[in-house]
């Protein structure tokens, strides 16, 4: 499926104990989410390969609901269900994703047991391309 061009993007970045974290948001909710464990890469020039045909703002403003959503995560605690997104997925990423976010904090599953979850047993290698793709790894961890 094709994603479709954004004009512009609203990128920040956040530090988290040794973590970097990278925002984008456009107008409408949170894009994408990059992590690194170090690093003094600037936003703009993170995300300017990922979409080289989009103009790149750098805002904390814009990327606030991501930034606390994520601090949230990271803390363990559940995240709000109010945060707004603009990503395409598949039909079968999005249960994926639901799937995934269903897991309690601090559990595991493997992409098999997930796949079992979803009422497809034989769909765990499709379970990981969907997590290979994931563009928020921290809200659908």
């Amino acid at each position: 499926m094709a994603r479709k061009i954004i004009q512009r993007i609203f990128v920040d970045r956040m530090d988290y104990g040794d973590l970097v974290l990278y925002l984008a948001s456009s107008d409408k909710g949170a894009i994408k989410v990059g992590i690194r464990m170090a690093g003094d890469e600037d936003p703009l020039s993170f995300f300017a390969r990922f979409f080289p045909q989009t103009a790149l703002i750098r805002s904390a403003k814009h990327n606030t609901s991501l930034g606390s959503a994520i601090k949230l995560a990271l803390e363990g605690r559940p995240l709000p269900n109010s945060i707004c997104l603009d990503v395409d997925f598949t039909p079968f990423q999005h249960r994926a994703y639901q799937c995934i976010c269903s897991i309690p904090y601090g559990h595991t599953m493997t992409y098999g047991e997930v796949a079992k979850a979803m009422g497809l047993p034989g769909a765990a290698r499709a379970v990981g391309q969907a997590m290979r793709v994931n563009p928020l790894p921290i809200i659908f961890p």
